[in-house]
């Protein structure tokens, strides 16, 4: 299971105080008797980062701001549009259409949840698509045992599958690379 899985149960608050605690000796049971967790949870979300507290996590200066997206939530309830909500934030018309679209469009869009989606987005790193998908890693490692390229892979899942991001027709060659550097050198070439 991932680091951020495992601490995404936990608030922001829960998290730091697992550390605070950690840093002033308490064991995995003292801290999860505090926190309301059983003691393998809190040993394994530790042992996950190797016993290192995580950095905290940053919010880049092109982000929108929370107070932004209020911003923005509440320009759209106005019935404002793009234009006019972005120069109240001082922030271009293109950043605050792709914020909204991104996030469920005119009629469904919320700060908050809008908010917890850009953090989503921003973890790093992120999942390969051989992870997140066996049928796509079947296909890939089969190909790479009859020794195909990385690049012919690739232009194979394009052409055999379209449009059909699920399956990889938009897969780098560096994933499937990556792949066939782990199968040995015979598959690589």
């Amino acid at each position: 299971m991932a680091v951020n899985s495992m601490m995404r149960g936990l608030t922001e608050r829960e998290q730091e105080r697992v550390w605070e605690l950690r840093a002033e000796g308490h064991s995995s049971r003292a801290i999860g008797r505090e926190l309301g967790l059983r003691p393998q949870y809190v040993s394994l979300c530790v042992a996950l980062t190797g016993g290192v507290r995580p950095p905290v996590r940053k919010r880049s200066q092109r982000w929108l701001t929370k107070t932004e997206r209020e911003e923005i939530s509440c320009g759209l309830a106005r019935g404002d549009g793009f234009r006019a909500i972005a120069v109240g934030i001082s922030r271009s018309h293109t950043a605050v259409s792709r914020e909204v679209n991104r996030n469920g469009g005119r009629a469904r869009y919320r700060a908050q949840h809008a908010e917890a989606a850009a953090w989503d987005r921003a973890r790093r790193p992120k999942p390969s698509k051989l992870a997140l998908n066996s049928t796509l890693r079947a296909l890939v490692e089969e190909k790479l045992e009859l020794r195909w390229s990385p690049q012919q892979i690739s232009q194979w899942l394009r052409r055999t599958y379209g449009d059909d991001e699920a399956m990889g027709s938009r897969m780098r060659r560096s994933t499937c690379r990556s792949l066939s550097s782990r199968a040995g050198p015979c598959a690589a070439s």
